[in-house]
């Protein structure tokens, strides 16, 4: 009995000094994993393989939480989102930051107006304007609103409108000569008679305060002759003629009025005939004035200043 009562205590003795010195080398630090034997997963109690082995540390080892797991974040924060200019807000009027360099569509048309260098502008796009609206800009005339003839436009801004020409200021036009073709009595005609007879007539319809008439003669080696008249008078130079080719004369006249019978007389030498053709009027419409304002150079007008005539050679 005493025996086993020595063995107990001298168990407790050792069991105390390991004890003692396990301490000594825990707080001393000489104690450490790699001192252990190795224990296999099944001596350690409450500890999974997977808790005694490292573990690499990634966002694939997370599991998936759900949104109401996660405190002070939303959905739309906690997904990946887009970014473009649908995402932002329209731009305030004040206050603007990331909006400013946002493309916004606008929601009205520009203003037209002239280039800074002063060039006209693409007006192809706009269409016809209303006379309260020609003020500076330059537009074709094709693109300008109609406008009666002999009116003006009066006013400014929203309250233009179409008046009568005031008296005085009206343009005036004047019939000049020139060379511009308007009447003519072709038919060739020929006379044999020394004494002059008429061979071609034109009766004026209208007045014609200005003219250049022309006419083709032909005769032989003794001579021909033609003159211009007016209502059976010579008014215009007797032109005599001594060859035989075709030789056109011109002569400008002035005064012309309705009814007035203008001719050319001819007449023959030594029996030879006397031929006369192409008798031309020719004439112009000259702008001399201009609201009022006298032109130091007139300018001629693209209007037809043809006057009507009546042929009737005898």
């Amino acid at each position: 009995m005493a025996n086993w009562i020595e063995r107990f205590l001298a168990a407790i003795a050792t069991h105390k000094s390991n004890a003692s010195a396990h301490h000594t080398k825990t707080t001393a630090g000489e104690l450490n994993l790699a001192d252990m034997a190795e224990k296999a997963h099944g001596s350690l109690t409450g500890v999974s393989a997977n808790q005694h082995h490292p573990q690499a540390h990634t966002l694939g080892s997370h599991s998936t939480k759900a949104h109401s797991e996660l405190t002070g974040v939303t959905s739309d924060l906690h997904h990946p989102q887009s970014h473009n200019a649908a995402s932002h807000s329209d731009i305030a009027s004040s206050g603007a930051n990331i909006d400013d360099a946002v493309t916004k569509r606008h929601s009205r048309s520009h203003d037209h107006s002239l280039a800074a260098d002063g060039t006209p502008i693409a007006v192809s796009g706009v269409p016809n304007l209303p006379a309260s609206k020609v003020t500076s800009l330059r537009f074709p005339v094709d693109r300008l609103p109609a406008m009666t003839n002999n009116k003006i436009w009066k006013g400014t801004g929203t309250n233009v409108e179409e008046v009568d020409m005031p008296a005085g200021v009206a343009d005036t036009t004047l019939i000049k000569v020139g060379d511009t073709l308007r009447n003519s009595n072709d038919t060739q005609r020929s006379t044999e008679s020394e004494p002059f007879v008429k061979v071609k007539e034109v009766k004026l319809n209208e007045d014609l305060p200005n003219c250049r008439l022309k006419f083709d003669i032909e005769g032989n080696s003794t001579g021909a002759d033609g003159r211009v008249y007016k209502n059976g008078a010579a008014i215009g130079t007797l032109h005599g003629h001594g060859a035989t080719e075709w030789t056109t004369y011109s002569e400008d006249f002035s005064g012309w009025v309705t009814n007035d019978l203008i001719q050319i007389y001819a007449k023959g030498w030594a029996a030879a005939a006397t031929l006369i053709k192409n008798m031309r009027f020719c004439y112009d419409i000259h702008i001399t004035k201009i609201g009022g304002v006298s032109l130091v150079t007139s300018l001629v007008s693209d209007d037809d200043a043809t006057i009507s005539v009546t042929n009737q050679d005898p």
